[in-house]
């Protein structure tokens, strides 16, 4: 097999470098080998030694042990058991020293002797034996049991032992004591060698290496003076060599690059090549005189913002590259294209588009090989028009655009008799005959046919001084600017059409006399349109001939005939009848000037005229005639009619009609009155009482009293009131009528209607609850809320008794509409509802003024403003807490809690506007308390919510005047290098001056502008990061973006998020999202499903200010997260409170086994940040580093590469 030649082996078999810092790594090298032999020397030592100590103290125990048992045993009176036991009590290792019984009866003892420390089994043991049983109790205790003699009738007694076994000392220390000076001054010297050497021969050299390859980086080549042998000499070699073969080859390159200049330069092509993604790398100057765009301001430039093409119609024609990506084959365009120059005037070119792939067939840019083609193109058009002109059987004549004939046609020669070339350079007027006065002078013609063609009669001088009319028509012609560079003019001969109207003038003249002998309209129709009539027909339509001739008989008629028909599809119908043949008779409505309409009748037929189907009609004024038979018929149909009222009355919209006759008490109805009642025919009484027995009882007094108004004040009778029908149905009725009195003025007769107004009683109550209602809940909506508030707080004052006024709004209730949708907040707002009305008094008011907001009115508490006060508070409270729990929406649980702001009235308040005012301020007063809460009103609440409206009023003003702008904050890593950018959001007010986030982002919150804030800060940051990525100077760090929990759980936030990603173009992966413990816990499956789609699309995920939310190990292990950042609260004291430390070293550790990365916010002081590098953080953002600054500074004090070269 052949060797593989090391220099040149392939990148998939070559091996990544590694290397060391052998400045730090060989000093621990030598002290590690020479710990770790002295370690292994003194374990050696220490285990011989142990074992002779063991032996030993085991022999001396032994000694102890029998020398005692022997004393005890002799039993003397002198030295009793607990003397004797103490003498040995200070033995070395001595921990206990007892005499038991046999049972484990402790006796005597010294020491620290305990029923524990005896074991049965040795006694068992030493009993059998008779003698000494001694054992090694783990990890370093001993432990002996010696029987001691005694009478036959005394029980056994045992002498027990418990003793720890010394250990020896290590070697390691004693060589350390005594050895040390000797091998510290013996190790140095030598450490001191080994740095001197890789100093000399490995450092120095490769950072001369690393030097010259910066240099080579920058296209300064400059060889390495190699000395000696070894790999650093053969790196120096093959550095010198490749550098040899780079210049070589940058040399080649840019010998080729000029060649193709000067050629590009030297044709006459225009060309442009553009890079893969269509932007621009050269134009020629043949491409710069032609687009009028230079080669300098245009690198880099998009192709289609110079290379500005239109079709024929106007339309761009663009997506040159799109078009041809995927196309290995050229791209012509032919002449039909312009070119729109840098001074927008269109030229036309001929242009060819290739693509240029690499070897790989990716595209690698684009080459356009154009000219100018516009000379070219106007000189074909004018010889396309000339030849078109040229073959007709008109005069043509040519002229420039002063009217200098260039060129006519044969046609012309025969209709004038002049030659083409005597005409040629005369002026177009000098045609013109005198005989022609009444025409305009033909510069007259040649300016209107400047803006549009233009026709006419003139009188053409021939060659041979005759008069010739003719019918003119003159065109402009223009090039690609607009502008005009020739006149065609076509002249048609009217003589022979002179002749022929002269004849049909006369011939005419003949028929309109006969015509005008009839004592009937006569009229003819052609195609539509009345071509002629006589005077008759004038008079009958009373217009003027040009008024008439020309138009359409329906113009002069009304949109609709007296049979409803329209007035065009009758006159179609009937003219299609007649031109098929079918003559017809008919009436017609014609309309005359002053807009009255009269009757005729037309007689109309078909006849042939010049060959032309026409229509000749006979028109007869039949005016009063059919006037007199309509009157005739409405005077047949007038007393049908009038009966057909009466009935119609009582049927239409449930109406009767009834008469009393009061001198003898009869009430006639009319037909169908009974059915208003609910009684079959005949059923209804003729008498008023018994009419009475079917009215509601509560309202027999009500319609008594307005008849007898009627009856004695002669006044209108009209009352509402309820039947009740034999069904037991009740409804309403309503009763009018009038008095009718004889001379006398006696009342003889009450006449009147009677109505079925239920549906509309029912109506009118059912506006009143949508005035005064709200449609939702049911609840009383403002309007009702505010009146019965102004009547409570006028009884309030009369009565001298207090009320209250409790403001109720839910807390994130926003937040459900956002993630759950509105049909999930009505819901909810029913359910709330539902808790309300139970909680409260028949006599109290809840009403719900519009979105999660609800006001309780609590009239007449009590006398005492204290007592009322209280017991206002203890209503919220019961309020607050039947709210607040959890609420089920169709299989989704949601908890929510309530804030309430109480004021009394009349002290707090005595209009209701006001008084519903400091109740809204007393509720902002509670959410400011921390949400879930119950405040009073006080005066100045107001002041706060007034200054709250104005920011808030101030915050939308500055959305709309762009006054929010973003600064960036740094985070950098153990280098202090930059890693990553977190935008913050800034507002400067013209008189506010820097108002801080805290103060304007929960309102924006509140108010729902987090929305459109969140979408601008993301828009805009993400802008921020495109434009460092175009940068080639700048390090583009990564982005870190805050989310609002509102903005989160908004049910478009990732499609808003996908959109910018996509607007933008940056790189997904370059962005983390900041999001708190609380956003993340509320949905989880909702957070995770989102998380996952953030993730998709490439986003990093951070979890904000950990450690102050619920901080859950569950959510860690579950969702999707990259980054924790430890919030400043834990940082700041890290240094000084032990729990704060134990916190974050907590969580530093929970992110090592959990694979998350952690940044450290808020970091000020050195201390910090070396307590956090030495315990695993090694990102770090805060003061110590980088201040929050305007991108631009940031740019430039961070991100520029020359900034990190330096402080790296």
């Amino acid at each position: 097999m052949p060797e593989t030649d090391p220099d040149h082996a392939s990148p998939a078999r070559m091996k990544r470098l590694f290397s060391i810092d052998l400045r730090l790594w060989l000093p621990i090298l030598l002290t590690v080998l020479l710990a770790g032999l002295l370690l292994i020397v003194d374990a050696v030592h220490q285990r011989q030694m142990a074992a002779e100590h063991l032996a030993e103290h085991r022999a001396s125990l032994t000694r102890d042990m029998q020398r005692l048992a022997t004393l005890a045993a002799r039993g003397s009176p002198a030295l009793p058991d607990e003397t004797l036991l103490s003498l040995y009590a200070d033995e070395p290792g001595m921990t206990a020293l007892m005499i038991v019984t046999a049972g484990g009866e402790i006796l005597h003892s010294v020491g620290q002797a305990s029923a524990d420390d005896f074991d049965p089994a040795l006694a068992r043991e030493a009993l059998a034996a008779g003698r000494l049983i001694m054992r090694e109790r783990p990890p370093d205790r001993l432990v002996a049991c010696q029987p001691l003699p005694g009478g036959d009738d005394a029980p056994p007694r045992l002498l027990f032992m418990l003793a720890r076994h010394p250990q020896p000392d290590s070697l390691l220390a004693g060589v350390l004591d005594n050895d040390g000076k000797r091998l510290l001054l013996l190790f140095l010297p030598v450490l001191l060698v080994l740095f001197l050497l890789q100093h000399l021969f490995i450092r120095r050299p490769l950072r001369l290496l690393a030097q010259r390859a910066r240099l080579l980086a920058r296209n300064h080549f400059e060889p390495l003076p190699v000395t000696g042998h070894g790999e650093i000499a053969e790196l120096a070699e093959a550095f010198n060599l490749m550098g040899h073969q780079l210049q070589q080859a940058l040399d080649f390159l840019q010998q080729r690059e000029q060649q193709l200049s000067r050629t590009l330069e030297a044709i006459g092509e225009a060309v442009i090549t553009t890079d893969e993604r269509g932007r621009i790398t050269r134009l020629n100057p043949a491409a710069e005189a032609l687009t009028g765009w230079s080669a300098e301001e245009t690198h880099g430039w998009p192709l289609e913002s110079v290379f500005v093409l239109e079709d024929e119609a106007g339309r761009l024609v663009g997506q040159l590259v799109e078009r041809l990506n995927n196309s290995s084959q050229a791209l012509n365009l032919g002449d039909n294209t312009r070119l729109r120059r840098r001074d927008g005037e269109l030229r036309r070119i001929t242009a060819s588009v290739a693509p240029v792939r690499h070897d790989d067939g990716a595209l690698e840019g684009l080459i356009l090989v154009f000219r100018d083609v516009t000379e070219d193109f106007r000189l074909r058009e004018e010889s396309r028009i000339a030849a078109i002109a040229f073959d007709t059987h008109n005069a043509i004549v040519i002229t420039d655009p002063e009217g200098r004939i260039l060129r006519v046609n044969p046609a012309f020669d025969r209709l004038t008799g002049y030659a083409a070339e005597a005409i040629r350079g005369h002026a177009l007027a000098e045609l013109d005959s005198l005989e022609s006065p009444d025409a305009p002078p033909i510069e007259h013609c040649l300016s209107q046919a400047r803006e549009s063609a233009w026709s006419g009669r003139r009188a053409l001088r021939r060659h041979d001084g005759q008069t010739l009319p003719v019918w003119a028509t003159i065109n402009a012609v223009r090039d690609e600017q607009g502008h005009i560079t020739h006149f065609v003019a076509s002249l048609s001969d009217l003589s022979e059409l002179d002749q022929t109207t002269r004849a049909l003038l006369e011939s005419q003249s003949r028929y309109q006399s006969l015509i005008d002998a009839l004592n009937d309209g006569v009229l003819m129709i052609r195609d539509g349109v009345l071509i002629d009539c006589n005077d008759k027909l004038l008079e009958i339509l009373q217009r003027p001939r040009e008024e008439v001739i020309g138009r359409s008989p329906v113009d002069l008629s009304p949109p609709t005939q007296a049979d409803g028909r329209d007035s065009m599809e009758k006159a179609q119908e009937i003219i299609r009848d007649v031109l098929a043949g079918q003559p017809r008779i008919f009436d017609w409505m014609k309309e005359l000037p002053n807009g009255d309409c009269i009757d005729v009748e037309v007689s109309l037929t078909r006849v042939l005229l010049d060959g032309q189907p026409t229509l000749i009609g006979i028109m007869r004024n039949v005016t009063e005639r059919r006037a007199a038979e309509r009157q005739y018929q409405q005077l047949l149909l007038e007393l049908e009619r009038k009966e057909a009222q009466i009935r119609l009355a009582t049927h239409a919209a449930g109406v009767g009609l009834w008469e009393w006759n009061i001198a003898n008490d009869y009430v006639t109805w009319s037909e169908g009155a009974e059915a208003i009642y609910g009684l079959g025919p005949g059923e209804l009484g003729h008498t008023l009482d018994t009419s009475m027995t079917l009215v509601h009882p509560e309202d027999t007094a009500r319609l008594d009293e307005a008849i007898r108004r009627s009856l004695e004040e002669n006044a209108p009778l009209l009352v509402e009131y309820r039947v009740i029908r034999t069904d037991g149905a009740i409804r309403w009725v309503e009763l009018s009528g009038m008095v009718e009195r004889d001379e006398n003025g006696k009342a003889t007769y009450l006449r009147g209607a009677v109505q079925d107004i239920t549906e509309r009683h029912q109506a009118r109550q059912e506006i009143e609850r949508l005035a005064y209602y709200d449609p939702l809940t049911g609840l009383a909506n403002r309007r009702l809320m505010l009146d019965r508030l102004q009547q409570a707080i006028a009884h309030a004052q009369r009565e001298n008794t207090h009320g209250g006024l409790i403001f109720i709004d839910l807390d994130r209730f926003k937040l459900l509409n956002d993630s759950l949708g509105h049909r999930a907040g009505d819901m909810l707002l029913q359910q709330v509802t539902r808790r309300l009305t139970e909680s409260l008094r028949e006599e109290d008011t809840v009403a719900r003024l519009g979105g999660d907001e609800f006001v309780i009115m609590l009239p007449a508490l009590d006398a005492d403003p204290a007592q009322a006060a209280k017991h206002a508070w203890q209503v919220a409270e019961k309020i607050r807490n039947r709210i607040s729990g959890g609420y089920d929406l169709d299989g989704h649980s949601f908890h929510i809690t309530a804030s309430l702001g109480i004021a009394l009235f009349p002290e707090d308040g005595k209009r209701a506007d006001v008084l519903l005012n400091h109740a809204d301020a007393a509720m902002y007063q509670a959410k400011g308390n921390g949400r879930d809460t119950i405040a009073y009103y006080h005066p100045s609440l107001q002041a706060e919510a007034d200054a709250r409206l104005a920011l808030e009023e101030d915050l939308r003003e500055a959305l709309r005047q762009d006054q929010l702008f973003l600064e960036y904050q740094a985070q950098v890593d153990d280098r202090q290098q930059p890693v990553c950018a977190e935008a913050l959001i800034r507002w400067h007010h013209d008189s506010r001056g820097q108002v801080p986030p805290g103060e304007f982002i929960p309102l924006a919150e509140e108010t729902g502008l987090i929305l459109s804030i969140g979408e601008w800060v993301l828009l805009t940051a993400c802008q921020q990061l495109r434009a460092w990525m175009d940068d080639a100077a700048v390090h583009t760090p990564g982005l870190s973006i805050n989310v609002s929990p509102i903005q989160f759980r908004h049910s478009g936030f990732i499609e808003q998020v996908a959109m910018i990603i996509r607007r933008t173009g940056v790189d997904p992966q370059l962005l983390t999202l900041e999001i708190t413990e609380g956003t993340l816990i509320e949905d989880l499956d909702d957070t995770i499903a989102k998380l996952k789609a953030l993730k998709e699309l490439g986003l990093r995920i951070s979890v904000d200010d950990f450690g102050t939310g619920y901080s859950s190990l569950y959510y860690l292990k579950h969702l999707p997260l990259d980054e924790l950042k430890i919030d400043r609260a834990y940082v700041q004291d890290i240094t000084e409170d032990p729990n704060d430390a134990a916190i974050v070293e907590t969580i530093l550790s929970m992110s090592r086994h959990l694979g998350l990365e952690v940044v450290a916010e808020g970091v000020e002081t050195l201390a910090q940040a070396e307590f956090l590098r030495n315990n695993g953080c090694h990102r770090y953002q805060g003061f110590l580093y980088c201040r929050p600054m305007r991108a631009a500074d940031l740019t430039r004090q961070y991100l520029h590469r020359e900034t990190e070269t330096a402080g790296s």
